[in-house]
This record gives C-alpha cells, sequence and structure tokens, in this order.
C-alpha cells in the first residue's frame, strides 16, 4: 500500500465486525432492553456501547429493537394527524413568518432568511426515530426539504426567492424515509 492509496474505513470495519466472534461469557441484552432504551429516547450507556463493539448477538438484538420502534412510529404517524397544511399568513404584505397547521408529529415554518431567501424549517416532536429521514412533498413531486434530524430535533432547509417559495405550492405531505404519511 502507498502513501496515496486510500483506505475504506466503513469496509474494513464491516468486515472486521462481520467476522465477529461472540464472547462466550458475555451476557447478551435482550431485544426488549434494548427496545426499552429507544422508547426513554435515553442515550447508550458506556457499558452499552461496549457491548455492541464487542458482541454481534447484540448488535443484532439492538437492530431488531430499532426497526420495530421504526415501523411502531410509522403505524401511529400514520394514523394521526400528520398532514401538512399551510396556513393563511396574518398579512398579504411583506415577508412574514407562515406556518403549518397544528400536526401531530412535525411543526412546519417558512419564514424570511436575508433579503431574498426562506427558511423552511421542520421540528420533529418527541419519538421520532432516530437515524430516520424526513421530506416535505408538493403536489408535483418537488421535495422542499429533505433531511436526518439533529440533535435538537430540527430539519431547515434554505430557498432563495423573493416571495414564500410555498405558497400556492400545496398539497403537501411528509414522507418518512420515503414512506408517505397520510
Amino acid at each position: 500500500m502507498t502513501e496515496s492509496d486510500e483506505w475504506d474505513l466503513d469496509a474494513v470495519a464491516r468486515s472486521l465486525l462481520a467476522s465477529q466472534d461472540e464472547p462466550e461469557d458475555l451476557p447478551v441484552p435482550s431485544v426488549e432492553y434494548w427496545a426499552d432504551i429507544l422508547e426513554r429516547r435515553a442515550p447508550l450507556s458506556e457499558q452499552d456501547r461496549a457491548i455492541l463493539a464487542i458482541s454481534p448477538r447484540s448488535r443484532a438484538r439492538q437492530a431488531l429493537a430499532q426497526h420495530r420502534y421504526r415501523n411502531a412510529y410509522l403505524t401511529r404517524a400514520a394514523n394521526c394527524n400528520n398532514i401538512p397544511v399551510m396556513q393563511a399568513a396574518a398579512s398579504s404584505t411583506g415577508r412574514r413568518r407562515s406556518r403549518f397547521a397544528p400536526m401531530k408529529d412535525f411543526s412546519v415554518m417558512v419564514e424570511p432568511s436575508g433579503p431574498n431567501g426562506w427558511l423552511i424549517i421542520c421540528d420533529v416532536l418527541e419519538g421520532f426515530p432516530g437515524g430516520s429521514s424526513v421530506e416535505l412533498v408538493d403536489s408535483e413531486g418537488t421535495v422542499w426539504l429533505s433531511g436526518t434530524p439533529n440533535d435538537d430535533g430540527r430539519i431547515a432547509a434554505r430557498h432563495e426567492s423573493v416571495a414564500n417559495p410555498l405558497d400556492a405550492r400545496g398539497p403537501f405531505l411528509i414522507r418518512i424515509d420515503g414512506i408517505e404519511l397520510t
């Protein structure tokens, strides 16, 4: 290997983890244990991170718990009021913040950003599955906002336009990991 060669660290890590043997004397937490951590939205302890690093069975159980949690969230969110409806602006003159009608799991607003820009901001509320992505899409299929929420549960996208770019673009929908909430 020369200095100019680059390592694909993700591929190396996947290869090492795939060939890892399960330690014989390690107690493996149950799927329910990992599910409880997800439901409480608790950070992983040092011990939990260590177990995940050395135990393939623990990683598999945690992945199963994440999969179940995500699916339960999507089922619930799809059956709640999560249809984004733009509320009429208080004033038709000037550049003013506008909001979407309240939704069960999301808060969406559009606000001016500089002289010719707008921020579209989506806050996901408590319980959103970590690592999942959110998209705000109009009736023509244009994606106005896309991303994974930050640690504060927020996604933002900036658009250049003098007028609010979302005016007269509805109806809108929200997608989580490509699945439409209706």
